[in-house]
């Protein structure tokens, strides 16, 4: 593989290297050194992450928790409250969502919830039953929860309150009446997540779009220095997560609304702003001190989108956001999905797990699939997922501890709704700053939920075999993952630059039609946008996988670089067409070239092989194409 983009392997000849303009804007912009592998898993384990303010939610979850188990304490039937408590995890799902496409979706995980539950309790008198039932429910949870992108803590928490639930419920519960408890809680934290959209029903598009311009002020700011392609990542994963918000999690026959109509201009602007940035970068310029200023006064707009001076965009002028639900299903359920390899490999995993806890005699074997489900569900690399079974491992430990010292102390009525609050503020505040702490209150938790109240139980029993559970489930979870990762991942980086490669030719022959706008021109331009920002994480996922993904990452990383630009240079030119109703900047003859060597190039990415002489490209595009085409000499002469 050439060092970089102008490593000393033979160019190809043709019209591509025929006195080409663009060696000194390639002189310029060399390609960046390779991501630095995933930090110390040890260290990283432990170390915290940044977040924004949780504590006001954290502590409405808590008071609807301590409320609920207070109702039923003040019925006379604590453990009906304890079961519709399980509904209010619903409340750990939707946020960032705009309130409309919140409130179906949160009515979805409030009704997964109640039925998991209820599946778990009608399963739990036979114990090959629940392994099974319980293993499907975590393959099944989890291809939903990775095809539809639903955010975290994903599967891997519905599993859980399962476990919760079956360990709370004793041989004459009634499954319909656990479920129908477990709905009346998820109703309630339906209620409360909703209840924002009485004081700022578009609080959640304003937040997107805001966070969207910050992130495009600090790459305009970035530009030539050694921060810039990092920056342009994030404003690049901004811009497209805000039109998601405004896009795709809108409804799909809305009737026009000033606001979102007003942050789509915002929007638009920015990504006018993007692009120019883009543009100016490759080649060799910096954009002038207003722009990143201009780019934060418009994430200023955001929040007062009255404000906004500039006219409003026509609704179908913007791009489209991500597939809706039945395009993503349909996409996932293609033969050799990653999804559904990826759910296959959960599924297999909690099978195994629950057999070993089944066969060793552990009691409650749902405690280890939940185990390996929380491992493998979040499609992470090697090196992370070690790191999350060390957190697994460690977390549970001391929340052990925790649950221990609460179960010994056997609190009632107000102390155990107290001591649950408390717990559930705790674990909704460290969810996203510390895993390792989140885990210690949420194995507290459903430690308390399930035994308290009870007699006539070892409380070190019980400890010992929620220990053994989650180190039978965290071992099965590495060796399914050691034994799966190298069929699954090897091609992963090459794929994605070959489908990379495609969507810039696919988005090239409707530039080339002129009409950048039309439906299908805005889904190609989204599809090329997502593909584009896929790749760098798909490249840390390598880095930090096994050798031979790591060495497929380094060889392929000039290649990543160089694609990553030209999809970026292919997306500039549409929004410079669109904004300034300009002529095409290539022809549909020029675009079927175009799609030649970007075949051709796709092809030498997937086979390890040099691309082939020849192939003229417009333009626009010789330097990124040329860049692109030098990455893939894989040997030098002599080597």
């Amino acid at each position: 593989m050439a060092d970089g983009p102008l490593a000393d392997g033979p160019l190809a000849d043709g019209p591509l290297a025929e006195g080409s303009p663009s060696d000194s804007v390639l002189a310029r912009r060399p390609i960046p050194p390779v991501p630095a592998r995933t930090p110390n898993p040890i260290r990283a384990a432990f170390s915290s992450r940044k977040a924004k303010r949780r504590w006001p939610n954290a502590l409405r979850v808590a008071l609807l928790t301590g409320t609920i188990i207070v109702v039923g304490w003040l019925v006379g039937d604590m453990q009906a409250g304890l079961f519709a408590t399980l509904g209010v995890f619903t409340a750990s799902y939707g946020e960032g969502r705009p309130y409309r496409n919140r409130a179906v979706h949160l009515a979805c995980i409030a009704f997964a919830i109640a039925a998991v539950v209820a599946l778990g309790i009608w399963a739990s008198p036979t114990l090959w039953t629940t392994v099974v039932v319980v293993s499907a429910i975590a393959a099944i949870g989890t291809f939903l929860c990775t095809a539809l992108t639903v955010e975290a803590p994903g599967v891997y928490l519905i599993v859980l309150v399962c476990a919760s639930g079956t360990g709370l419920a004793d041989a004459h519960v009634s499954p319909i009446r656990v479920g129908l408890l477990a709905l009346a809680g998820g109703a309630a934290a339906w209620s409360l997540q909703m209840s924002g959209a009485l004081f700022a029903p578009r609080g959640p598009e304003k937040n997107a779009v805001a966070d969207a311009g910050e992130a495009v002020a600090a790459f305009v700011a970035s530009v030539g220095s050694a921060s810039e392609e990092t920056a342009q990542h994030r404003a690049a994963q901004a811009l497209y997560g805000a039109w998601s918000v405004l896009r795709t999690q809108q409804p799909a026959r809305a009737k026009p609304d000033a606001t979102v109509s007003r942050l789509r201009a915002i929007n638009r602007e920015l990504h006018l702003i993007f692009a120019d940035t883009m543009g100016l970068a490759a080649g060799g310029a910096t954009p002038s001190a207003g722009v990143a200023d201009r780019a934060r006064e418009l994430a200023g707009f955001a929040h007062t989108p009255s404000a906004y001076p500039a006219p409003v965009s026509e609704w179908e002028s913007t791009p489209v956001g991500r597939p809706r639900t039945w395009a993503a299903l349909r996409a996932a359920c293609k033969p050799g999905s990653r999804v559904l390899a990826h759910s296959a490999r959960v599924g297999v995993a909690s099978l195994i797990a629950g057999t070993i806890a089944a066969t060793l005699g552990v009691d409650h074997v749902y405690w280890a699939i939940a185990a390996a489900t929380l491992i493998l569900h979040g499609d992470l690399n090697w090196l992370q997922t070690i790191q999350k079974s060390l957190q697994r491992v460690v977390g549970t430990l001391a929340g052990l501890l925790v649950a221990g010292a609460i179960l010994l102390s056997y609190p009632q009525g107000l102390w155990l709704a107290l001591i649950v609050a408390v717990l559930k503020f705790l674990l909704r505040l460290l969810t996203i700053r510390n895993y390792t702490l989140s885990v210690v209150f949420v194995t507290a938790i459903a430690l308390t939920m399930a035994y308290a109240g009870q007699r006539g139980f070892d409380v070190s029993d019980v400890l010992l075999a929620r220990a053994l559970d989650t180190a039978i489930g965290c071992a099965t979870a590495l060796a399914v993952f050691a034994v799966t990762a190298r069929l699954m991942d090897t091609r992963r980086l090459p794929d994605a630059l070959a489908l990379t490669l495609e969507s810039v030719g696919a988005v090239g022959h409707r530039l080339a039609r002129g009409d950048v706008t039309a439906p299908d021109a805005r889904t190609a331009r989204r599809d090329l946008h997502s593909r584009a920002v896929s790749l760098l994480p798909i490249v840390d996922a390598s880095i930090a996988g096994a050798s031979n993904q790591r060495r497929t990452a380094e060889q392929l990383w000039p290649v990543v670089v160089a694609t990553e630009r030209l999809a970026y240079r292919m997306l500039v030119a549409c929004w410079s067409v669109e904004s300034s109703g300009a002529p095409p900047p290539l022809d549909s003859a020029q675009a079927d070239e175009l799609d030649a060597v970007l075949a051709d190039l796709a092809r030498a990415a997937v086979t390890k092989s040099a691309p082939q002489a020849g192939g003229a490209v417009p333009e626009f595009l010789t330097a990124e194409v040329l860049q692109l085409r030098d990455s893939l000499v894989w040997s030098k002469p002599g080597s």
